[in-house]
């Protein structure tokens, strides 16, 4: 896929109402879960639309070996005219609060629960350390 197909693709599900999940949306912090998860700031959720749309941003796509097969694994670098400055924060299992400022959108492809491409928020140092230091993330494309 080229970038401008990737956005065209974000934006529809953007509009569809499905790319920014529960899980990850910041208005469910009054929802516990039993794992790790990221949640998007209010800044980012409520200019999400017309930051994807766009296209102000790089993108690296990576081969995730925990999900063989997907379609990918896509790391939104914002560019300096973001419309937020932090993309998200950490929330541990059975808390309600979060903690950290993650400086990355990722999205991915679900293809069972979160059906559909769907966004959430992650940190560039645990991208690099956890992931593509141990094997994890294998990059395939960088578009800018």
């Amino acid at each position: 896929m080229t970038k401008e197909e990737i956005v065209y693709h974000w934006s529809d599900a953007v509009e569809r109402g499905t790319f920014l999940v529960a899980k990850h949306d910041p208005t469910g912090l009054i929802i516990t879960w039993d794992s790790f998860r990221t949640v998007l700031t209010s800044e980012a959720a409520e200019n999400l639309s017309g930051f994807i749309a766009s296209g102000s941003y790089s993108i690296k796509m990576y081969e995730d070996s925990k999900y063989l097969g997907s379609s990918g694994y896509y790391e939104i670098i914002p560019s300096g005219q973001a419309p937020f400055s932090i993309a998200g924060s950490g929330i541990d299992s059975g808390s309600l609060t979060p903690s950290g400022d993650y400086d990355r959108l990722v999205v991915a492809y679900g293809k069972k629960k979160n059906s559909g491409w769907h966004v959430y928020a992650e940190d560039s140092a645990r991208i690099a350390a956890s992931s593509l230091m141990n094997g994890r993330l294998t990059l395939k494309f960088d578009y800018r």
